[in-house]
């Protein structure tokens, strides 16, 4: 993974972030992945966009409609990622905002739950503040 710019500052702080990456790429086979952990304005995601992905070619290909969850509660203030292997799908969920997360008709096994704990009903969730809650589930393509 290469970091490509850090959280500093005060309100870094208080977010308890000092220091941690905020923009990552990460390689993995002949592809890559960026992630922006923070919230950039227009012009600095024009130029992120613009810097580093303007120069990478890109293949067209799309997600499949098979990794998509159908989880409810998904808003603005998560960060919802699918990843797949050869044989599961992976829910990755990342709250962005200051307050709890409740998140339901999560599908899939719990593999970490940090920051995050199991609701009173089936498939219901809740996600604390800085908190990062990865489900796995079977993919149907195998």
């Amino acid at each position: 993974m290469q970091v490509l710019a850090s959280y500093a500052g005060e309100e870094a702080d208080e977010w308890e972030l000092d220091g941690m990456a905020a923009i990552t790429r990460n390689t993995y086979g002949e592809g890559e992945a960026y992630f922006l952990g923070c919230d950039l304005g227009v012009s600095d995601l024009t130029r992120f966009v613009g810097g580093w992905l303007a120069a990478r070619p890109q293949d067209g290909r799309q997600p499949e409609a098979n990794l998509r969850s159908p989880a409810s509660g998904v808003t603005s203030d998560v960060l919802h990622t699918v990843r797949q292997s050869d044989d599961a799908i992976f829910d990755f969920y990342l709250t962005r905002g200051r307050s709890d997360v409740e998140l339901r008709d999560i599908a899939g096994e719990p593999i970490v739950l940090f920051r995050a704990e199991r609701g009173s009903d089936g498939g219901a969730y809740t996600v604390h503040r800085n908190g990062v809650f990865v489900t796995k589930r079977p993919n149907p393509s195998v």
